[in-house]
């Protein structure tokens, strides 16, 4: 098996996927339209037909790990910034 994780050029930009574990890889190459075990060539090459927001809002719905690079500013705009603003980077809680 190829690990397929990585950053990748789309046709828009570029995203990064998770695919080490076979059972990531194979949600990627069925997102994708490939076969299972696909070589890194054949990915790069579908990912480039597809562009970034699409892919990771189509990964979300299959199954697999694929997440738009944005730039800050396009970060700061998303929703899932604004969430995460007011939360410190690290916090430790005590359970007891």
């Amino acid at each position: 098996m190829v690990p397929l994780s990585g950053f990748w050029r789309t046709g828009d930009g570029w995203v990064r996927t998770h695919g080490n574990y076979p059972h990531h890889a194979d949600r990627l190459t069925e997102l994708l339209g490939l076969h299972p075990g696909s070589s890194k060539e054949e990915v790069s090459a579908a990912i480039a037909t597809r562009g970034a927001l699409e892919l990771e809002h189509a990964a979300a719905e299959a199954g697999a790990i694929v997440g738009a690079v944005r730039t800050p500013e396009e970060w700061a705009a998303h929703p899932h910034a604004a969430a995460v603003d007011s939360s410190p980077l690290v916090a430790v809680r005590r359970h007891t």
